[in-house]
């Protein structure tokens, strides 16, 4: 495979970045417009310096199960990455590496199989998916696996030690004073790693089919669930300020946010939509005509699909000398 770097309006050449490096899944570019993240077909995540072009193995996935899955989403300042790590007990641990450091730390328990991180615009918080009944569907080999049908809880963690929850109780016998509004003037992530298990908190929702999450603007989140005999999916939207959670948009087969969390793209049956994510859509309100056309040379398109298939069959083999 090969990663290339166009301009988005086609203006200028395209720019070849890498070749031959196997499949490239889950390209995911920097904040900054410094680095791009990416999945090989090895699942090691790797990241590309693009002033040149040199690359750094960050981590491995341990498992051919990661290919496309880990969800490697970039922090605020650039400076972290987070994932879902497949562990040995074939349970998933949200895991963040350190550009500044090297290091990969797991920040949740081995009991629970977690996935779907996604940072806080604010830099302070990640939002995640886990399940504490997975059960057989762990075992992707397995044909038990099939009837599993686990649900999933959407959480919160505080990444730096000593700050407020975002969700005080409240008493009914005086008023108590509001949390300390956060920092956000220069987002600067600070992940401090003492007694993170105990920052963990649950989002006040119920515990559901939920099966993605996308970060919105400072303070809310996007929740994906599967409702059952319910086409595409359900996306609800979460206000940490009120604690409070509203269905955005039914039937969505395709989502992607804009860097800022302001715009949405969104795919509903046929019909595709931009819209803001301060309200839920009205219907028909951002639809996108979408009238592509493709020349196909049939010959050249054979040659192609002969050739990948036998790359395709190098890339995966068991043994990587072959």
């Amino acid at each position: 495979a090969q990663v290339w770097i166009a301009d988005e309006r086609g203006q200028r050449a395209a720019s070849r970045l890498i070749v031959d490096r196997g499949r490239c899944a889950s390209l995911a570019w920097s904040p900054d417009g410094k680095r791009i993240a990416f999945v090989d077909d090895d699942t090691r995540i790797q990241i590309i310096e693009l002033a040149t072009g040199r690359i750094t193995t960050a981590d491995n996935d341990g498992s051919n199960i990661g290919r496309g899955n880990m969800g490697i989403t970039w922090s605020p300042d650039s400076k972290w990455l987070a994932y879902a790590k497949y562990f040995p007990n074939q349970l998933h641990r949200i895991v963040v590496w350190s550009l500044e450091s090297g290091r990969a730390i797991p920040l949740t328990d081995a009991m629970a199989d977690a996935s779907s991180p996604v940072w806080d615009k604010n830099g302070h918080h990640i939002y995640f998916l886990a399940s504490t009944n997975v059960g057989l569907g762990s075992g992707w080999a397995n044909t038990s696996a099939n009837l599993a049908n686990p649900s999933y809880g959407a959480y919160v963690l505080l990444l730096r030690a000593g700050e407020a929850t975002p969700f005080p109780l409240k008493s009914d016998e005086e008023a108590t004073a509001p949390p300390a509004k956060l920092d956000t003037s220069a987002v600067v992530v600070r992940i401090d790693t003492a007694g993170v298990e105990r920052r963990i908190l649950a989002l006040p929702i119920p515990v559901r089919r939920y099966t993605d999450l996308f970060a919105g603007p400072s303070g809310t989140v996007f929740i994906a669930e599967r409702v059952e005999n319910a086409p595409g999916l359900t996306l609800h939207k979460f206000t940490v300020t009120d604690a409070k959670v509203d269905v955005f948009v039914r039937g969505v087969q395709r989502v992607s946010l804009a860097a800022d969390g302001k715009k949405m793209l969104y795919q509903s049956g046929d019909v595709w939509s931009v819209v803001g994510t301060d309200a839920p859509p009205t219907p028909g309100k951002g639809t996108v005509r979408v009238a592509l056309r493709m020349q196909l040379d049939r010959m050249a398109e054979w040659q192609q699909m002969f050739d990948e298939a036998w790359h395709y069959e190098k890339d995966f083999f068991y043994d990587p000398n072959m």
